[in-house]
């Protein structure tokens, strides 16, 4: 594959991952009436990214443009992804830490006692089997999106005109221990990118506390910048909370 095909491949793979939602794990209800005596969640290992990503949509344009710009606008966003996980301190506050106690207090709230699993995961796919736990009635599932590395933050077009905003896409499963029954799945899109996202996922709207006009402006308010995505991600956290009730 030459420098342009690899150029136009790296971009267009997250917009096949946002288009795909759309074609989402079709929807589950949680029905608590008729789940069970369900009283205690295992909580997976997430699919999660270890680092958010920068997305700057208006670089496709950049891609078909042309082999050095395409190969500009790759650059520049992998370069802004390394420095957002400097400005968001992850080392010392990762983004996984934020969103699974969100995760935990939504679901405590719900009545429901959690216990955190280790599984190993292949992919970023549902696992096809959990591990056997006597202490736990269901296991939670929840994946973010593999392309586009699922949360981060993205704007849609230039600049100025379109500010950054914080996003997060998760689709998740309830699976009692029993019987391996789904008892619930959904999708949860915070800050959707295309309308056709929001057909099968429930959508959250992009908090505009936290929209940046620019990414100079991400950079220079990293505190804002953090709070931000925190937002997002607990957000889409207790939005699954919610779904479980």
């Amino acid at each position: 594959m030459n420098l342009r095909l690899c150029a136009v491949s790296a971009l267009l793979a997250c917009f096949v991952a946002t288009s795909a939602a759309a074609e989402a794990p079709s929807i589950v209800p949680f029905d608590k009436a008729t789940a069970g005596n369900i009283k205690t969640i295992g909580v997976v290992t997430m699919a999660m990214p270890a680092q958010p990503t920068m997305w700057h949509m208006g670089g496709v344009a950049g891609a078909f443009g042309g082999l050095l710009v395409g190969a500009v606008e790759q650059g520049l966003q992998t370069s802004r992804t390394i420095e957002l996980w400097k400005i968001i301190d992850g080392d010392n506050h990762p983004p996984q830490t934020t969103f699974t106690n969100a995760l935990t207090t939504a679901l405590q709230a719900n009545g429901f006692a959690v216990k955190l699993i280790a599984a190993p995961r292949p992919d970023s796919e549902f696992l096809e089997n959990y591990p056997a736990d006597p202490q736990v009635d269901a296991y939670l599932d929840v994946r973010f999106s593999e392309d586009c590395n699922g949360y981060g933050y993205f704007t849609p077009g230039q600049e100025l005109a379109n500010p950054w905003k914080a996003f997060a896409f998760v689709s998740f499963r309830l699976v009692r221990a029993s019987d391996h029954t789904v008892l619930a799945q959904n999708t949860v899109l915070h800050t959707p990118w295309w309308k056709q996202d929001t057909e099968n996922a429930v959508t959250i709207p992009p908090d505009e506390a936290y929209s940046f006009a620019d990414y100079q402006n991400i950079r220079a308010n990293p505190k804002l910048a953090t709070e931000g995505l925190n937002a997002a991600l607990s957000q889409t956290a207790n939005t699954i909370g919610m779904l479980l009730y």
